[in-house]
């Protein structure tokens, strides 16, 4: 709810644990979203992956080269921590990244308005 904790507090709090938190949250959207955005071929790759490690073949689970997915990577400057935990988790090359970095980099995390600042940078820099 949005009011008051039971101590009377308002606000947010945002403990350590906010890049797992922010991390798992993407990968659950991630995982509603990508068999949309899935070309035939990487559907392939997965079923040959995910029908290899059936078999007994010792293989991490799938993800696909979101490089190859999607053009260009719009993502909340929240941190630093939270960047590079999006960029490793979804293998996302450091390039399409950019926005997001130099964002972090001029402006530090002021809340949502760095999502505006990175796609003024894209538009910007890779002629969106």
């Amino acid at each position: 709810s949005w009011g008051p904790d039971k101590n009377g507090v308002d606000g947010v709090f945002l403990g350590k644990n906010v890049v797992a938190c922010a991390g798992s949250a993407i990968e659950d959207v991630v995982t509603q979203i990508v068999p949309k955005i899935l070309s035939w071929r990487k559907y392939g790759e997965a079923a040959v992956h995910n029908l290899r490690r059936s078999l007994g073949a010792d293989l991490p689970e799938y993800v696909p080269d979101f490089g190859t997915l999607v053009d260009h990577y719009i993502i909340h400057a929240g941190g630093y921590a939270v960047l590079k935990a999006i960029r490793d988790r979804l293998r996302i090359p450091s390039s399409m990244m950019i926005p997001s970095f130099a964002t972090l980099h001029e402006y530090g995390n002021t809340s949502c308005s760095t999502t505006w600042y990175a796609l003024g940078f894209a538009e910007t820099t890779q002629g969106i």
